[in-house]
C-alpha cells in the first residue's frame, strides 16, 4: 500500500475558489436585498392625500393620463382579480374621469359607446393621443389580450364618453397578459410593452396548472437574475378595420413596463433593471436606444410633460410587490427633471442606497404607506410639486 501525499499548495486553488464563490453569493444577496427595497428606509406619507370622491369603485387602477386642462382618465381593470383569479371572476373594467383643476374633483365612469355585443373590456395600460383613447385589455378566452382603441366625445370641451373604434388583436399581444402599457405614435401605429415572457394562467396566479406551477419557478428565477425576457411591440393597422401587422423592435428587457412618447423618440422602463431606455425611432419604425435614465426605484408607468419632465409611479420596496395581496405596498409619485433645468427641483427621495441618475433631480413628490393608496402604479400631477394636485 502506498499513502498519497499532495502538497499543501495543492489544495489553495479549490479554497480560493470557495472563498470566491461564496464572495459572489453575499455580494448578490446584498445587491438583490438592495434592489428589493429591503435597506430603504419606508417613505413617510405625505399627510395632504385623501381619496378622491367616486374612486371607491375603482378596481385595480393601473394608469392614468391627463386628457386635457386638468381631466384626467383612469383605469379600472379589477386586474387584482384577472390575473391572480382569472378574468372569469373579475369585475367589468371601466374608465374613469376626473376634472383635477376643479374646485372639488370627483371621479366618475365614462361611457363607453358603441362596443361590440359581449366585448369584455380590462383596461390595463393606457395612451391618450386625442382625438382617440388606446388601452391595453385582458379580455381572457379566446379573444385573449389585445388593444382597444376608441374615439373621445366632448361636449363643451369637455369629456362625455369614448366611442369605440376598434380592437388591434395579434398573435404577439394575445397570449394572456402579456401587454401591460401602449402607446400611440399615429392614430393607426402603436408601440406595446410585453411585460411577461410567458401568459398567466387561464384561472390565474392562484390557480395554475402543474406545468405552469413550474414556469413559474423558473420565471422566478429569471426575473432575480433580470434575465431579458421581455419585449416591445410595433403593430400598424388601419382605423377602419383590418388585421394588424406587429412585429418586435427594439432591446430586450428584463420587465418592460411603462411607456411613452417625447420629441419623437420612445421612453420604456424596465422595472427591474431601475432604467427607462429612451429609443430612437427608425424608418421602418424599429427602435435604437438612444439613452438609458438609471432610476432611484423601481417604476411602473410613465407620464412625459411638455417640457420634458418625467413624472413616474416606483416602489420604493420592491420585495412588497412579490404578492400585493398579502401586503401593503408603499409607493411614491417620483418627478424627474434634467439636472441643468432652469428650475429643478431638489432630490429628494426616500433614503436608501440608490440615488439615481446624476443627470437627472428626483424627488418623490408623492409617498403613500399602502393604506390610502396600495402602489402607486402610476400618477398625474396638476400643477407644481408643492401645490398641485395628483392623482395616483
Amino acid at each position: 500500500l502506498a499513502a498519497r501525499h499532495e502538497h499543501p499548495s495543492a489544495t489553495i486553488p479549490q479554497n480560493m475558489l470557495r472563498h470566491v464563490a461564496a464572495a459572489a453569493f453575499v455580494a448578490f444577496a446584498a445587491y438583490t436585498a438592495r434592489d428589493l427595497g429591503y435597506l430603504h428606509e419606508a417613505p413617510r406619507p405625505s399627510g395632504s392625500c385623501r381619496l378622491l370622491p367616486g374612486s371607491d369603485a375603482f378596481r385595480s387602477s393601473e394608469d392614468a393620463q391627463e386628457w386635457s386642462g386638468g381631466t384626467v382618465l383612469v383605469t379600472a381593470g379589477d386586474l387584482r382579480h384577472v390575473f391572480h383569479h382569472g378574468v372569469e371572476n373579475a369585475a367589468p373594467g371601466a374608465l374613469y374621469t376626473a376634472d383635477l383643476a376643479a374646485n372639488e374633483p370627483a371621479a366618475r365612469a365614462l361611457p363607453l359607446v358603441g362596443c361590440p355585443p359581449g366585448l369584455r373590456f380590462q383596461p390595463h395600460g393606457l395612451y391618450i393621443r386625442r382625438p382617440y383613447i388606446y388601452a391595453v385589455s385582458h379580455a381572457g378566452g379566446a379573444a385573449g389580450s389585445r388593444v382597444e382603441v376608441f374615439e373621445e366625445e366632448t361636449e363643451d370641451d369637455r369629456l362625455t364618453g369614448a366611442r369605440w373604434v376598434r380592437s388591434v388583436s395579434h398573435p404577439l399581444l394575445k397570449p394572456n397578459g402579456f401587454p401591460n402599457d401602449v402607446v400611440a405614435v399615429a392614430p393607426g401605429e402603436i408601440y406595446v410593452t410585453r411585460w411577461l415572457a410567458r401568459p398567466l394562467p387561464i384561472g390565474g396566479i392562484a390557480n395554475p396548472s402543474p406545468w405552469e406551477r413550474v414556469e413559474a419557478k423558473f420565471l422566478f428565477i429569471a426575473n432575480v437574475l433580470r434575465l431579458p425576457i421581455t419585449r416591445i411591440i410595433r403593430c400598424v393597422f388601419d382605423l377602419e378595420g383590418g388585421p394588424a401587422d406587429c412585429k418586435v423592435v427594439g432591446g430586450r428587457h428584463a420587465k418592460a413596463n411603462g411607456i411613452a412618447a417625447f420629441d419623437g423618440d420612445v421612453f420604456v422602463v424596465d422595472s427591474l433593471s431601475f432604467s427607462i431606455t429612451r429609443y430612437a425611432r427608425t424608418n421602418d419604425g424599429d427602435l435604437v436606444e438612444r439613452d438609458r435614465i438609471k432610476t432611484p426605484h423601481a417604476a411602473d408607468n410613465l407620464n412625459i410633460l411638455e417640457d420634458g419632465t418625467i413624472h413616474l409611479g416606483t416602489m420604493p420596496k420592491l420585495h412588497q410587490c412579490v404578492d400585493p395581496t398579502r401586503q401593503p405596498v408603499v409607493g411614491a409619485l417620483t418627478v424627474i427633471a434634467p439636472a441643468n433645468a432652469s428650475a429643478p427641483v431638489p432630490r429628494d427621495v426616500s433614503r436608501g442606497v440608490r440615488t439615481g441618475d446624476d443627470r437627472y433631480v428626483f424627488r418623490d413628490a408623492i409617498n403613500s404607506a399602502g393604506d390610502i393608496v396600495n402602489q402607486i402604479s402610476c400618477g398625474v400631477l396638476v400643477g407644481s410639486c408643492d401645490g398641485g394636485v395628483a392623482a395616483a
